[in-house]
């Protein structure tokens, strides 16, 4: 082109023919410059015009697919904490030398090269949710064909709000018109420490470190309920409310016991009772152990004796310092009358008593009069899905009994007025 546009020219202005050629292409007097060099070299000789290197570029050979899936493959190999120099060692094997045809060691640095190429980053290791019994048989059963559906039957009468804080269309849509509207209250606890910080923020490179508190520091608990339809539970004048400010320790407020639940969902009730009559209202707890504690009579087969024992079976309700025993609250038949568990003179009756009286009412549970029955499975590890393994297990499944409490490791909200 640079010839070209020269010989236009009638054979003049050399320079300024170079200079044309090379801003053509957004450049200036330095490729002009070359331009004319390259012409000269090319008159002198056709074997010193330079020649464009594309393609003859050095490939890493990570881009062979089948040499970086047998490195993957190797590094899984080492497990989770793997490091640049396995690739090296990898790589210094004679097979690997010979096929590679590598003369020399690769160096650490072009390992941590090729492992960031891989996709691997030098991070914290990524969290999920914690696995504490959520895939467990008797739990998923329990979500899928329980809780599930009991919220979706709750949430047909719930309000429905849209994101800037008005209420849905949809919501004139819903079984409001025969029944009132149910409101649904998350139960919260929070504890903030008094050393909390953020560890994160602009610092000026003039800025010199400080130290910081050793630990945690006072801890302050607090807990409320909550609803997407009035938000923080209190009356319509924000003079009554259900918070609860606790500080948690030994020597100062102790620690939020069961007592202290009850006490708050009572004082709840009472300010939706009198402030908010015109609606129904649910409390939804977690599965914190002290939400769990059912009443202390509540029916309970894992320590039933199976025969009438030596000492009367009761149940002990403890009150600080002292315990007072009480008989186990009564059961029910299929037909929904009352079962007592003592007999007439008030002794226990024993499992087995216990199970023939609910067969001769109609229940259809295996008889342990007709084949030999555990009392209880070794530490109470049933098989998966039987019900029918051991006495204890037959009584733990029949429906009062499992009306008393949720799944050990159950969904995380309980859609139940607390305590009932």
């Amino acid at each position: 082109m640079f010839l070209h546009v020269f010989r236009g020219r009638g054979y003049r202005d050399w320079t300024g023919a170079s200079l044309a050629v090379a801003r053509t292409t957004g450049k200036g007097e330095w490729l002009a410059r070359q331009l004319r060099e390259w012409t000269h070299d090319f008159i002198q000789s056709e074997k010193k015009l330079p020649t464009h290197l594309y393609g003859k570029f050095k490939s890493s050979i990570l881009e062979h697919e089948d040499l970086a899936q047998e490195i993957h493959l190797h590094l899984q190999g080492k497990g989770k904490y793997i490091c640049a120099a396995h690739i090296v060692q990898y790589l210094e094997t004679p097979e690997m030398r010979e096929r590679l045809n590598l003369k020399k060691p690769i160096s650490e640095r072009t390992a941590q090269r090729w492992i960031h190429n891989m996709g691997y980053r030098w991070k914290k290791e990524p969290k999920g949710q914690y696995k504490d019994g959520h895939e467990r048989q008797d739990v998923v059963d329990y979500r899928q064909n329980v809780f599930l559906p009991r919220w979706l039957k709750l949430e047909a009468r719930t309000r429905i709000w849209n994101t800037d804080g008005s209420e849905a269309d949809e919501s004139a849509t819903r079984e409001t018109r025969r029944a009132r509207w149910i409101v649904i209250w998350h139960h919260d606890e929070s504890i903030f420490y008094a050393n909390d910080r953020r560890h994160l923020r602009w610092v000026n490179n003039d800025e010199s470190a400080k130290p910081y508190v050793k630990g945690e520091g006072a801890s302050v608990m607090f807990a409320d309920f909550v609803s997407p339809d009035y938000g923080w539970l209190r009356s319509e004048d924000g003079m009554e409310e259900a918070r609860v400010t606790w500080k948690p320790g030994k020597n100062r407020d102790g620690y939020f016991t069961t007592a202290d639940v009850l006490e708050q969902a009572t004082k709840a009730m009472d300010i939706l009772n009198k402030h908010y009559p015109d609606e129904e209202h649910i409390f939804v707890y977690d599965n914190a152990t002290t939400h769990l504690t059912r009443r202390p009579d509540a029916l309970s087969a894992c320590k039933m004796p199976m025969n009438p024992p030596k000492k009367n079976f009761l149940c002990e309700i403890k009150n600080g310092n002292t315990s007072t025993f009480v008989p186990m609250q009564d059961g029910q038949f299929p037909d929904g009358t009352p079962q007592s568990f003592y007999d007439k003179d008030g002794w226990f009756k024993g499992v087995q008593t216990i199970i023939k009286e609910r067969i001769d009412k109609g229940a259809k549970i295996p008889d342990p009069r007709n084949r030999r029955i555990l009392a209880q499975c070794k530490n109470f590890k049933c098989p998966p899905g039987r019900k029918d393994c051991c006495c204890r297990r037959i009584l733990y499944s029949e429906p009062d009994f499992v009306s008393q409490s949720l799944p050990k490791h159950g969904c995380k909200a309980r859609t139940t007025y607390p305590y009932v």
